[in-house]
């Protein structure tokens, strides 16, 4: 009888490993979220409890200043109307620059009065 050394008796033993069979559908989704620990419920949220709203002023309204931007390949344009000024129109490169001359123009109206 021939002699096997202790290595080769215990892998003689030891049952050969099994290749996992492969999962159908969405094996990923499903291992993930199984492997990931499961999160406490969270306690319900009570009602909040209504509360009075503030009376507002009723205040009147009237338009001080319309305002039209519009944009052809090349650059922007922004057309105001408003009561003191009339009809204006700006027109720059990019639309920030042409917010800014927007702004500087209301700025200098309105800060006149």
């Amino acid at each position: 009888m021939a002699r096997r050394s202790k290595k080769a008796a215990r892998k003689a033993e030891r049952p050969k490993p099994r290749k996992a069979a492969k999962p159908k559908g969405k094996p990923a989704k499903k291992a993930a979220k199984a492997a990931t620990p499961k999160k406490a419920a969270a306690p319900k949220a009570t009602k909040p409890v209504p509360t009075a709203r503030p009376v507002r002023e009723e205040l009147e309204e009237e338009t001080v200043c319309s305002i039209e931007f519009l944009s052809d390949n090349r650059s922007f344009v922004a057309r105001l109307d408003t009561q003191r000024g009339g009809i204006r129109e700006h027109k720059a490169p990019s639309f920030t620059d042409l917010l800014e001359l927007v702004a500087e123009d209301l700025r200098e109206e309105f800060l006149e009065a």
